[in-house]
């Protein structure tokens, strides 16, 4: 008969409730990456050649990356599934790749080479759209033409970031640019004071179909500040510049494993000199994970037990945000302006966590379930003053901005760990419980 003693059923709970806290915080950090090289009909790389990742069945956009001097490409952190290239560059015909399967901890870099072909279009046969492309390259910047792409739909400003060529956002939402963090962020070119994990929600606050275009900055020149060596990513909102008072309403639903929706409205009053404008959005997304992990132990090379564990964790979004401001031409040259930022999201982790007990011999000898009711609460608004002269001879300018922004998060957890014997009675329970306030 197997006795526990007190000292050792403490030892597991506490043991356990951590092992339960990894699980339902472990997030699948694989780095799954696809390389590839493009050349042209004589087997020339080419440079700067569109190359998007579609996943299948469904062949949805996933990410864009441009090939480099060598006419290789990279994509990085992939989920697994399958997927095939599609490679595009002015004067060459459209090549689709292939499907083939990118799994957890893999590299497919066997790829054969991309050989582009001309298109074979004559003079007569070419006409000119009034359409700007989605990704342009530029020598100083990348732009991302999000208005009347696909992203617009029922995205949010993170989920483009997320599909942009040399950007890549972690399972943590941490942004980095080219492999480099520290990237400065900018709304309509004003630098934004928030960072990190505020960062991360106000860009899901901000619905993809207000944004006209993303420039992301790589080599910033001296007119930015020193701080962005990183890099700068400036989000350009869409604007109205038709006179008088004019406004939008659009509304989205998307249906995955959990529904995704979202409803906003913008104004906008503009007379020769005076400009009002704001807006109101509300955005409710659901994001998930489902965990099945199998951990061993060992002691001196001998197996002394293991945890067959499912965890499954359900996170619902409410995510409300607002603009205001107004901008005064004092001359032709010169504007002044004042300008409100701020966001509320809203998200309440729900979720439990199974787990059975091995002993060395791989027999269950007990099992424990923890469930999670937590609520989150991070608000957060800024402030901006600005003013603006640009010289009408040489096209300089001279710009003044003053921020106030503040931003905190209340963190409410709460998990309740039941442990049990094979004949499924109770043993002990434990109950953690804590309150985190953080402002900034």
């Amino acid at each position: 008969m197997r006795h526990l003693t007190l000292k050792s059923i403490t030892h597991r709970c506490i043991f356990s409730l951590c092992s339960v806290f990894i699980a339902f915080f472990t997030t699948d950090l694989q780095a799954n990456t696809i390389t590839g090289t493009v050349k042209d009909s004589i087997y020339q790389p080419v440079d700067v050649a569109t190359v998007s990742l579609m996943r299948l069945p469904d062949s949805v956009f996933v990410k864009a990356e441009f090939t480099d001097v060598d006419g290789k490409f990279e994509f990085v952190e992939i989920p697994a599934g399958m997927y095939y290239l599609n490679v595009s560059f002015l004067g060459y015909k459209d090549y689709a790749t292939d499907t083939f399967t990118v799994v957890d901890g893999g590299t497919i870099s066997n790829l054969p080479e991309i050989i582009l072909r001309t298109d074979g279009l004559e003079l007569a046969e070419v006409s000119v759209v009034a359409q700007r492309p989605f990704i342009e390259r530029k020598a100083d910047r990348m732009i991302i033409n999000v208005e009347n792409s696909i992203l617009a739909a029922g995205s949010n400003a993170l989920e483009v970031l997320e599909r942009a060529p040399g950007i890549v956002v972690s399972p943590g939402d941490a942004i980095s640019l080219r492999g480099r963090a520290g990237v400065i962020f900018m709304i309509d070119g004003k630098v934004t004071p928030m960072t990190g994990q505020e960062l991360a929600n106000y860009l899901k606050s901000m619905p993809a179909s207000s944004i006209d275009r993303i420039e992301i900055i790589t080599n910033p020149s001296a007119k930015y500040d020193a701080a962005g060596n990183a890099g700068i990513i400036d989000i350009r909102l869409k604007k109205d510049a038709n006179m008088g008072t004019n406004g939008t309403i659009a509304s989205n639903y998307t249906q995955g494993v959990y529904p995704k929706a979202g409803i906003g409205i913008s104004l906008n009053r503009r007379s020769k000199d005076l400009n009002i404008f704001g807006g109101l959005n509300y955005n409710y997304r659901v994001g998930f994970n489902d965990l099945e992990l199998y951990r061993v132990f060992f002691e001196d090379g001998q197996r002394t037990g293991a945890y067959d564990q499912n965890n499954h964790l359900v996170i619902p979004y409410n995510i409300y945000s607002f603009r205001f401001g107004t901008d005064y031409s004092l001359s032709p040259n010169t504007v002044i302006g004042i300008l409100a930022n701020g966001s509320v999201n809203r998200f309440k982790p729900g979720g439990q966590n199974k787990s059975n007990v091995e002993d060395g011999s791989q027999q269950v000898v007990s099992s424990f379930a923890t469930t999670n009711e937590s609520s989150d609460l991070w608000p957060s608004y800024s402030l901006n003053g600005n003013f603006k002269h640009t010289s009408p001879k040489d096209k300089q300018e001279i710009s003044v901005d003053l921020d106030y922004a503040r931003y905190w998060n209340e963190t409410n957890q709460n998990f309740t760990t039941r442990y049990y014997d094979l004949n499924g009675e109770s043993t002990c329970h434990t109950i953690f419980w804590s309150v985190i306030s953080v402002a900034t």
